[in-house]
């Protein structure tokens, strides 16, 4: 988000880097797609997040409530 304001104000390059790795100098146009990313990443994961939750609820079980990891498959 701040990278994507300083390119609102006019910087043509910013210094990023991702979580353990070195800094690098994007563009602006570079720096909106990685924020697009970040951004469809986070509402896809918060969606999944609550669909699990509303799935463990429906359980019964505590078998088929510890059955269940992050990132299964989730009956529609």
């Amino acid at each position: 988000m701040n990278a994507m304001q300083k390119i609102a104000q006019g910087k043509s390059t910013i210094f990023y880097h991702a979580d353990n790795q070195p800094y690098k100098e994007y563009n602006g146009e570079e720096i909106q797609l990685i924020y697009n990313t970040l951004e469809a990443n986070k509402t896809e994961q918060r969606q999944y997040f609550n669909k699990l939750k509303t799935y463990i609820n429906s359980l019964s079980t505590l078998e088929e409530i510890n059955s269940v990891t992050y990132g299964i498959t989730l009956p529609e």
